[in-house]
C-alpha cells in the first residue's frame, strides 16, 4: 500500500534526524584515518584502502561488515522512535522492519565471512555454526511475518515483532518454542 500524504510528510519533517545520524555514523570510515596512521604510504599516491588492506592483513572485508552492523545499530533509535511516535503508520513499522532486515543481513553476513575464512574461535564446531545460521534466519522470518501484519493493523504487527524479539532477549527453553526460534 503506498504511503499516505500524512505519511510522507512524518517522513520528511523526520528526514534531517536520519541524515544526522547517518553522518555520525559515516565518520569513522572517512579517509583522514590513513593520513594520520601511515602518512608516508598515502603520501607516496597511495588509495587509502589500499594502505589499510595491507596493514590489516586482508581483514578489511571483514571490519566493514562489523562497521555496516553498527552502522544499521546506530539508526535503529531513528526507526524506534519514529515507530514510537507514528505507531499507527504502516510505514513506520516498514521503516524499522527494514533496519531489523539490515541488521540480521549484515549480521549473517558476517559470521559468514568469519566462518569461511577461519575468523572464528577454535571452540566453534560446526553445530554452533548452524545453530546461529538458523536463528538469525528464522529471527529474519518472524519480524518479516510481523511487518506483514502491518497489512492487517500496524498495532498487531507491532505487538508481534515486540514478543519476538522479548522471545530472544529472554532465551526461553520451552521445547517447542525452541524449534520456532533455533
Amino acid at each position: 500500500m503506498p504511503p499516505t500524504t500524512g505519511q510522507q510528510a512524518v517522513l520528511v519533517e523526520t528526514r534531517p534526524n536520519l541524515a544526522i545520524q547517518a553522518g555520525e555514523n559515516a565518520r569513522p570510515g572517512a579517509n583522514g584515518g590513513c593520513r594520520a596512521r601511515f602518512p608516508q604510504r598515502c603520501n607516496k599516491g597511495e588509495l587509502p584502502h589500499e594502505t589499510t588492506a595491507r596493514a590489516l592483513g586482508g581483514r578489511t572485508r571483514a571490519r566493514r561488515r562489523h562497521l555496516c552492523f553498527l552502522g544499521f545499530i546506530a539508526l535503529l533509535p531513528f526507526s524506534t522512535d519514529l515507530l514510537a511516535d507514528f505507531l499507527e503508520f504502516r510505514t513506520a513499522v516498514l521503516v524499522y522492519w527494514l533496519n531489523l532486515l539490515m541488521l540480521g543481513l549484515t549480521l549473517l553476513a558476517s559470521w559468514r565471512y568469519a566462518d569461511k575464512n577461519g575468523f572464528l574461535a577454535d571452540g566453534v564446531d560446526a553445530e554452533t555454526t548452524r545453530t546461529v545460521y538458523l536463528r538469525i534466519v528464522k529471527a529474519q522470518i518472524l519480524w518479516a511475518i510481523g511487518a506483514a501484519l502491518c497489512l492487517a493493523s500496524p498495532l498487531l504487527s507491532v505487538g508481534f515483532i515486540l514478543v519476538v524479539q522479548l522471545t530472544y532477549a529472554a532465551a526461553l527453553r520451552a521445547p517447542l518454542l525452541r524449534k520456532v526460534i533455533g
